[in-house]
C-alpha cells in the first residue's frame, strides 16, 4: 500500500482538531520534521489546495494553527501519477566486470648523497634577487 503524503496527514490532523487547532510540536512529531519546517507543509496546502489557516499567537510567537476551510478542500492521499511500487516487478541489472591488470610500482630512487648546505655572501644574495627582479 502506498504511503500517505505529508500534506494529506497534516490536512487530516488539522481537520480532526477543528476549532482547537494543532500546536507546532504536534505537527512536528506527527510529520517527523523539525518545527522550523512546518511552514513548508502549510504553504503547500495553501498553494496547491487553497487551504486557509488561522494562527493563534501569544505575543509574536505562534502557538497553534487552525484550518478554516476544511470542508471546502480535498487533499489527495497520494501524489499525482504515483503508483504502488510494490505492484511493479523489479528489474535486476547485471553488468560484467572485467579483470584489471596489476599495476607495477617502481622503486623509489634514493636522493643524491651530496646534501650539503652552501652559504652565500650578502652580495651574491643581492645579485640573485636583482636577476629575479625582486629589487
Amino acid at each position: 500500500m502506498a504511503k500517505n503524503t505529508q500534506g494529506y496527514v497534516l490536512y487530516n490532523m488539522m481537520k480532526a482538531a477543528g476549532d482547537k487547532g494543532v500546536t507546532k510540536a504536534q505537527i512536528a512529531t506527527q510529520l517527523g520534521v523539525r518545527e522550523g519546517s512546518i511552514g513548508i507543509y502549510l504553504f503547500g496546502l495553501r498553494k496547491f489546495h487553497n487551504a486557509q489557516f488561522e494562527t493563534v499567537k501569544q505575543g509574536r510567537k505562534v502557538i497553534s494553527y487552525k484550518l478554516v476551510n476544511a470542508e471546502n478542500i480535498a487533499v489527495p492521499a497520494t501524489r499525482k501519477g504515483s503508483v504502488n511500487k510494490a505492484a511493479k516487478p523489479t528489474k535486476v541489472l547485471t553488468k560484467s566486470v572485467k579483470a584489471t591488470k596489476p599495476v607495477k610500482v617502481e622503486k623509489a630512487v634514493a636522493p643524491d648523497a651530496d646534501l650539503s648546505v652552501t652559504e652565500i655572501t650578502p652580495r651574491e644574495f643581492d645579485d640573485i634577487k636583482s636577476s629575479l627582479g625582486l629589487i
